[in-house]
């Protein structure tokens, strides 16, 4: 009897939660049909003011419809129906109120939402002509405001927030910039914050006689009108993943992992609609169109998982009795065996992060192979597919015997596939994590090929240093131990040491002093005959990246608050003082023996 009784209560409870849901949702219903009557009767109000040359009257008020604000709309044939622009979103967080920031993301639980209709847009124009990385829809992004204090105790961070419609890091003064160029003290600057890249954001600044407008086109055929009040630019992408490389063992993983999460969503969706799990199928021809045929359906049946689908076709009508990728079978059902993975396991299964990264691949790779004939996209996707370091020993190789003109095509070419995305990407890795130098080419020529200021392009390595002979001191190309005493007194009277300093020196404490001149003139480029004394720095790498990195972050910063006062983006120019001062870094010798990027 305790357990019937509780039975009955807890259908009573569900019954009274169900009528109180069903209440709720016909309220909501109401108020729809409510605001579209009062934006009917706003709409007609407005054309007869513009028929009329009357001033238009202010747009009713939606706050019995929606909290958030929103700017009036001029809204033609939308149609209320359900469609799957209303759906929910697939495998939607919860709604939680733990704090504004988690609120507002965890409030999208709709496609609608997605929507630019409704509440505050903010308009960013990339400043790439190809960012190497653009996120999918519903993704999300961050505003950020970077400030480095002054002192310790500058509070200027808290009159940044602007009411909390973005987050500002307050840095202390000796933190390290969080961009490839410097952040100085005191100066604020914006960026646009994704998990796939970071980028330096600067307002642009409209006219007093104009004005921008968004047109909004909704899956029915309807359109909505919006006024753009924030304008952005975003410059240069610092990215946080690495785009697949095409041909390679990374790629040929993900496009396996992407399939089999296609499968699965495809049976997950079925399992939704109250499909038996006998009857679930999964067609080929489905997946290859998700993929827009980037891969072939003879990939996709040999990487399809049998322990998630088998294909349809009994054994007997198999092409071979034992034949376990049948190449012939054009649906697949669902293996008995198989038990559905949760949310979690599927997006790590396919990350959205790297869907992104794939997609950046496939255009990178259609623009490397416009306007070829067969055979040149056959040579490209094969140069593509190498590594780097096999790419580098083979054009070395080419260019030994080739004519000046081969060697100018060549150069080119190869330059071509260090800009590719997945090149770029992976060297700014690299310099991030100190494997390697961001080397900066301040020439107009390379800034308009590129279209970027920072382009990631390695310097080739030097010359490899030649085996060590007995009787040279590692690291020379010279052996110091055969000077006598007459000559390191001649040699440091030529580096302008006194002769009562060398009087007190004795013979090792003068080969030591010659290898220090040495190497400190042959930087300084004062005397290039002595470099074959000096000794290799350890330090020489790091002083030159720093040196490097910190002329081009002064560049680029300047060049780029420039976009937050000129109307339009401008060509970068770099000043003839600057010029010097980079010609100077550029000329340093590099110390033998050490390879630098």
């Amino acid at each position: 009897p305790a357990e019937l009784l509780s039975e009955r209560l807890q259908r009573k409870a569900e019954g009274r939660r169900e009528k109180e849901e069903k209440v709720r949702e016909d309220e909501r219903k109401l108020e729809e049909l409510r605001h579209g009557r009062r934006m009917l009767r706003y709409q007609i109000a407005v054309a007869n003011a513009v028929a009329s040359g009357l001033p238009p009257p202010d747009a009713p008020s939606i706050a019995a419809v929606a909290p958030g604000p929103a700017p009036a709309q001029v809204q033609v044939g939308e149609k209320r129906a359900r469609s799957t622009s209303e759906r929910p979103l697939p495998f939607a967080p919860p709604r939680s109120a733990a704090g504004n920031a988690e609120a507002e993301a965890n409030a999208m639980t709709q496609l609608i939402d997605l929507s630019a209709t409704n509440g505050r847009i903010v308009v960013v124009q990339y400043a790439e002509a190809h960012p190497p990385l653009i996120a999918k829809p519903g993704m999300g992004a961050r505003r950020v405001m970077y400030y480095r204090r002054r002192t310790q105790g500058d509070s200027t961070s808290r009159s940044l927030a602007q009411g909390g419609t973005r987050a500002v890091i307050d840095l202390r003064p000796e933190a390290s910039s969080p961009f490839i160029s410097d952040l100085p003290p005191g100066q604020p600057q914006e960026a646009l914050e994704t998990t796939l890249f970071r980028a330096p954001m600067f307002p642009r600044r409209l006219a007093a006689g104009e004005g921008m407008f968004l047109l909004i086109r909704s899956p029915h055929g309807g359109f909505a009108a919006r006024e753009v009040t924030e304008y952005m630019c975003a410059g240069q992408q610092e990215p946080h993943v690495e785009i697949f490389q095409p041909n390679t063992d990374r790629c040929r993983d993900f496009e396996e992992r992407a399939i089999n999460a296609a499968v699965i969503f495809s049976l997950v969706k079925q399992r939704e609609d109250k499909v038996p799990l006998d009857k679930m199928r999964v067609k080929v021809s489905d997946i290859e169109k998700q993929f827009n045929r980037a891969i072939t359906d003879k990939d996709i049946r040999r990487r399809i998982r049998r322990r998630i689908v088998v294909p349809v076709r009994p054994p007997g009508t198999r092409r071979k009795a034992n034949d376990e990728y049948d190449d012939d079978a054009d649906e697949f059902e669902i293996n008995p065996a198989y038990r559905f993975e949760d949310d979690l396991m599927l997006h790590r299964l396919c990350p959205v992060e790297d869907v992104c990264a794939y997609e950046s691949m496939r255009a990178a790779k259609a623009r490397l192979e416009a306007g070829r004939d067969k055979e040149g996209v056959a040579r490209i996707r094969k140069l593509a597919g190498t590594s780097q370091t096999q790419m580098q020993n083979a054009f070395q190789a080419v260019l030994r015997g080739a004519t000046p003109a081969q060697r100018k095509g060549l150069t080119a070419l190869e330059l071509l596939l260090a800009l590719q995305p997945w090149a770029q990407t992976t060297e700014f890795l690299a310099a991030v994590g100190g494997r390697a130098v961001l080397h900066l080419d301040a020439s107009r020529k390379m800034r308009e090929r590129t279209g970027k200021y920072y382009h990631f392009v390695r310097d080739s390595d030097v010359a490899q240093q030649s085996e060590s002979k007995p009787g040279v001191v590692a690291g020379t190309s010279a052996d110091l131990r055969k000077l006598n005493m007459l000559q390191t007194e001649k040699m440091l009277v030529d580096f302008g040491v006194a002769e009562s300093v060398i009087k007190s020196l004795r013979r090792w404490p003068r080969v030591n002093m010659i290898r220090s001149l040495s190497g400190a003139a042959t930087q300084n480029v004062h005397d290039m005959t002595t470099s074959r004394f000096m000794r290799s720095d350890p330090g020489g790498l790091h002083r030159r990246m720093l040196v490097e990195q910190r002329a081009a972050a002064d560049k680029s910063y300047r060049d780029m608050q420039r976009l937050e006062d000129n109307g339009h983006t401008r060509r970068m120019t770099t000043g003839a003082t600057e010029q010097r001062e980079l010609e100077a870094i550029q000329k340093k010798p590099r110390d033998e023996g050490v390879k630098e990027g």
